[in-house]
Formats: C-alpha cells, sequence, structure tokens
C-alpha cells in the first residue's frame, strides 16, 4: 500500500470502506478463509486530549494516595512507639555499649 489516497475515497475527512478482503487458510487439511474489509479512517482531529486527561488523573490520584498511606503509616508508627516502653534486648546492634 502506499501513501496516496486510495480511488473510492471521495471525502478525506470520513470513514470509507475502500475494499473487502479475504486472507486464505489451510489448516491440518482444512481450507478456510479470514474476511473483512478495509476502510480509510479518515482524518485524525490531532492528540488524544481524552487519553491525556485520565493519564493525568490517574497520576494525580496515585500521588494522592501515596501521601494519604505514607502520613497514616507515619501516625501509626509513632502511636505505637510511644504507647509501648522502650527495652533493651540482646544483641541489638542499635544498642552497642561503644558508640
Amino acid at each position: 500500500m502506499g501513501r496516496d489516497v486510495p480511488q473510492p475515497v471521495t471525502d478525506e475527512a470520513r470513514r470509507t470502506k475502500v475494499f473487502d478482503r479475504s486472507v486464505p487458510l489451510h489448516v491440518r487439511g482444512t481450507s478456510g478463509a479470514i474476511r473483512g474489509e478495509l476502510f480509510w479512517r479518515g482524518a485524525q482531529s490531532g492528540a488524544p486530549v481524552g487519553a491525556y486527561a485520565g493519564l493525568t488523573a490517574l497520576a494525580l490520584l496515585g500521588g494522592a494516595t501515596a501521601v494519604v498511606v505514607r502520613r497514616r503509616r507515619r501516625r501509626a508508627s509513632t502511636a505505637t512507639a510511644a504507647a509501648r516502653p522502650r527495652t533493651r534486648r540482646p544483641g541489638d546492634p542499635t544498642r552497642c555499649g561503644w558508640r
């Protein structure tokens, strides 16, 4: 296929059927065909704005979720650390006597 406009296309901005197609098959002794239609899809109207907006919304939602989760974990860890007494455990590397 070339880059030229197909002959059946009269309006380049509209979707136009160019031709029917058929791909013959032969599998394990059985013959068949895949049939379909080829369409000229028309002129594109620019960038896919909906896709960009959806990806932006998804990124913002993910960032907001990360912020909320980090805040909740920080509050939970400080609340549980304040509630329990600190005890020394034998072999705890943060409790070395020679630091």
